[in-house]
């Protein structure tokens, strides 16, 4: 989708990342897959507040080392 690519455009000055596209379909599939692994097999994980932080510290590690 269009809208993750722009948005990190937004915050350009806080990722390291060098490619926003790639970045962008890395951190949505990310999310999309954590967060389909847990409807199958972690239902519960889903109203887990801790759980969604975990998902945005991994996206955000990723976004700021580029790792």
């Amino acid at each position: 989708e269009d809208w993750l690519p722009e948005l990190l455009k937004q915050y350009r000055h806080e990722v390291s990342v060098l490619n926003l596209e790639q970045a962008a379909f890395i951190i949505g599939a990310m999310i999309n897959r954590l967060l389909e692994a847990a409807l199958d097999d972690r239902p519960e994980w889903l109203s887990d507040p801790q759980y969604l932080v975990q998902i945005e510290s991994a996206a955000m590690n990723f976004l700021r080392t580029g790792e």
